[in-house]
């Protein structure tokens, strides 16, 4: 039988739980778990978080809420039970933050202020990460196995998507070579600030979630992300320049930064795959990066 969340709950806090729910979402699991008043949030990391990974998280984590942010740190684990690394969190109160106008400014506030305490932190590359724009350069080596694999998905599109697929690349790393981005402010990013990993709770940010995809970036990539190909740039960027004043670059470059991220997630895809790791990515990867910039 496997070892679930409700064994965890008692290793991990010393209590029974008398409630267990589990929670949407890819990637790490999450259940929600009461105990008597109280509840909580228990994580089982994926199986493409290793130790030193894990480690690198939570150091992250606990560097901000030095800062004052409200993150999910841990109060029990994390620890290795039965072959998988279990941890629980205190559960923050609040809803996923809203999309609209006003709320993505405010997100790009958010990620401003983030990036500012972010700075001040010295910390090395998340084990087994590197920044997306250089894993997207190794894309190339993978693309032979493109067809067969959408051949899996998509039989009567297999080849025009991969097609279109080849050509984005090509150009997209065309442009990557042609672009200046050394000196570009780096630090550990977030990774996935979007309105469903913040809570708001009377009208307050009272919660930022799910540092999953942290790992040391260019902040215009975690900006770049941040706009969700280009649908909410105009807010989430004047968000982000009215706490740090006006980009030092030009905005075509966060269009070049999305493309990027997709091809990081297709070629973290596609190199798991030969490895033998199942995962998901494929979908959103070849969706965002045929998808018209702003749409």
């Amino acid at each position: 039988m496997e070892f679930g969340p409700g064994a965890a709950t008692q290793e991990l806090l010393g209590v029974k739980p008398s409630r267990v729910r589990r929670l949407p979402g890819s990637g790490n699991d999450h259940w929600l778990v009461t105990t008597g008043p109280s509840r909580w949030i228990l994580r089982r990391f994926a199986v493409t978080h290793d130790w030193p990974s894990v480690e690198w998280e939570q150091s992250v984590i606990r560097e901000l809420a030095n800062h004052g942010w409200p993150v999910p740190e841990a109060v029990g684990g994390p620890t290795e039970l039965e072959g998988r690394i279990w941890m629980a969190m205190r559960r923050l109160p609040g809803r996923p933050m809203a999309t609209t106008s006003s709320t993505s400014f405010e997100r790009g506030r958010l990620l401003a202020r983030m990036h500012t305490d972010l700075s001040s932190v010295q910390v090395g590359q998340r084990p087994g990460w590197s920044q997306l724009h250089q894993v997207a350069t190794r894309l190339p080596e993978f693309l032979d196995d493109l067809p067969e694999v959408l051949a899996e998905r998509i039989p009567d599109r297999a080849g025009e998507v991969s097609r279109r697929m080849v050509d984005f690349t090509h150009q997209t790393l065309g442009r990557l070579r042609s672009s200046a981005l050394d000196e570009l402010p780096v630090s550990a990013v977030h990774g996935d600030l979007m309105p469903w990993n913040i809570l708001v709770h009377q009208g307050e940010v009272s919660g930022v979630l799910d540092f999953e995809k942290a790992h040391v970036d260019l902040q215009a990539t975690d900006l770049a992300f941040a706009t969700w190909g280009g649908r909410y740039e105009h807010d989430v960027v004047a968000g982000y320049e009215s706490e740090r004043g006006p980009l030092d670059f030009s905005y075509d470059l966060l269009q070049l930064l999305w493309a990027t991220t997709c091809l990081y997630a297709l070629q973290r895809h596609l190199s798991l795959r030969r490895d033998g790791v199942a995962t998901g990515g494929l979908g959103w990867a070849i969706e965002h990066a045929l998808r018209p910039w702003g749409t």
